[in-house]
């Protein structure tokens, strides 16, 4: 007996169906399936456990440009342990989660993973996958008040204000 034509014109196939052993991570994901949020977006947080360049099946190959790359992530039951494609929107923002543009740094580092309903694929808003910094482990920035404070300069920076406005009063 010949199998069911899953591709046939009248056949009503879910594209994600066609592949059920899929071990890539996509927004349905991240999907409420039951309760009171079914169908509502849930955003894990995630660590990175391993990085590595993604090299696409043959028939995917031209598609690809090859700046992808495998993350394995560990977290949520259920939908994890999961690889995730990323590509360099992504990649990007990983960084900027994790607070270092070299890949060998992010395994071990944590991020969130959410659905954002604006991505675009072409011209068509297909909805897609980000990264954002996960809540307590944002990375440390170049902003002064993450640095640590110089006793000296901070006395020579006080004197200087105190003379300023002594003066103001004088006037």
């Amino acid at each position: 007996m010949r199998p069911p034509d899953l591709l046939a014109p009248t056949a009503r196939t879910d594209y994600r169906a066609l592949e059920p052993g899929r071990t890539t991570l996509g927004q349905w994901d991240l999907q409420y399936a039951t309760g009171p949020r079914a169908g509502a977006y849930f955003e894990p947080a995630v660590t990175i456990v391993a990085v590595e360049r993604y090299v696409p099946p043959a028939h995917l190959a031209k598609t690809s440009k090859g700046n992808e790359l495998l993350l394995t992530l560990e977290g949520r039951k259920g939908v994890l342990p999961k690889k995730w494609i990323v590509r360099p929107t992504v990649k990007r923002q990983i960084a900027k989660a994790v607070g270092s543009f070299v890949v060998q740094d992010w395994p071990g580092k944590m991020i969130v993973i959410y659905v954002d309903p604006k991505v675009r694929f072409g011209r068509e808003v297909t909805g897609g996958l980000r990264a954002k910094a996960a809540p307590g482990h944002e990375p440390a920035t170049s902003e002064s008040l993450d640095n640590p404070v110089d006793e000296e300069v901070a006395a020579r920076i006080d004197a200087a204000v105190a003379a300023c406005f002594s003066e103001e009063e004088a006037t």
